[in-house]
């Protein structure tokens, strides 16, 4: 049994959105103390420039035509992130939400894309 008003905070590392939201959200709220946190992280796919992709494209068609409109760019990825927040606030459990965002940038060889794509 879940112990409620027992935690400063709860967290969940690119797996809430698994949990329905009539079950997670409430579930958090409970264990939480007043003022806790729900920390949730989600990781987006990494996504090459918009000229690499754009270069790939015709080796995408041939060799992995999935991949070819699968491509986010970095303002499609902050949308979609934003979403995942306002099913938070849209649970009436939660508010001042804040977020941030931390974009690596990697350098692949060749082998190690393909790798990457599979």
């Amino acid at each position: 049994m879940l112990e409620v008003d027992s935690f400063d905070a709860v967290l969940a590392a690119t797996s809430f959105h698994w949990i329905p939201p009539e079950i997670g959200y409430p579930k958090a709220a409970k264990a939480l103390r007043e003022n806790g946190y729900l920390i949730l992280l989600w990781n987006k796919e990494l996504q090459p420039s918009y000229q690499v992709n754009k270069s790939l494209y015709p080796v995408y068609e041939v060799y992995a035509p999935s991949l070819c409109d699968r491509y986010e760019n970095r303002e499609t990825q902050e949308r979609i992130l934003q979403g995942l927040g306002q099913i938070v606030v849209d649970s009436g459990l939660f508010k001042n939400l804040r977020s941030g965002q931390i974009e690596s940038q990697v350098t692949y060889g060749a082998d190690e894309y393909v790798k990457l794509l599979y």
